[in-house]
């Protein structure tokens, strides 16, 4: 490569410091390629790396203290059933109160993309931090009867729906399952707040 295209060329570092400025100004690909400041290869990663795959719908939602030993079964909060996996038993280690964030798919991905988009990170709950969240939020919950996603300590995911009669019904993950979620369904994830 010569010197000059060598000057032209960013690193990926490079490319990540002006993803938030070139986003911001509303570049396109074509517009970098056009002005030579990287090949399009490289602009297309980072364009997908923008993507915003989730929309924030609700922040400092308060998650109360817990003894760290409610679960999905004993709650009996979920009438309508507790389907798939079956979670682990409980840490039995007390929580803190903290808040949560409610953000809702903007564009169709799989736990790890979606998770992975999370500004605050890919923070997991415990069993009961997720009860007590459906307990005191139900209202804040995906209407229609499409998903609610915690992900959940032991690398699972809770899908928690409300059903047309009210009831609630869990089904439970790994977080590893690679199903594509479709964001047209405006399904929810519910995480720490940091």
């Amino acid at each position: 490569m010569s010197p000059e295209r060598k000057a032209m060329a960013f690193s990926d570092a490079q490319l990540l410091q002006l993803r938030a400025p070139l986003t911001a100004a509303g570049w396109t690909t074509e517009d970098v390629r056009r002005f030579g400041q990287a090949g399009k290869k490289k602009l297309t990663e980072v364009k997908e790396s923008l993507k915003s795959y989730l929309k924030r719908l609700f922040t400092d939602v308060p998650v109360n203290a817990t003894d760290g030993k409610e679960t999905l079964a004993s709650s009996g909060l979920f009438t309508g059933g507790i389907y798939g996996l079956v979670l682990p038993v409980p840490s039995g280690n007390s929580t803190l109160a903290t808040n949560s964030v409610f953000d809702e798919m903007a564009e169709d991905g799989d736990f790890a993309t979606l998770y992975g988009s999370i500004p605050e990170g890919d923070g997991e709950w415990e069993e009961s931090q997720m009860v007590d969240i459906v307990r005191h939020h139900k209202d804040k919950l995906t209407p229609n009867g499409w998903a609610t996603l915690f992900r959940v300590k032991g690398g699972f995911v809770v899908d928690v729906r409300v059903r047309d009669d009210g009831r609630l019904r869990a089904l439970v993950y790994r977080f590893s399952r690679d199903y594509l979620w479709h964001a047209k369904y405006r399904h929810r994830l519910v995480s720490p707040q940091l």
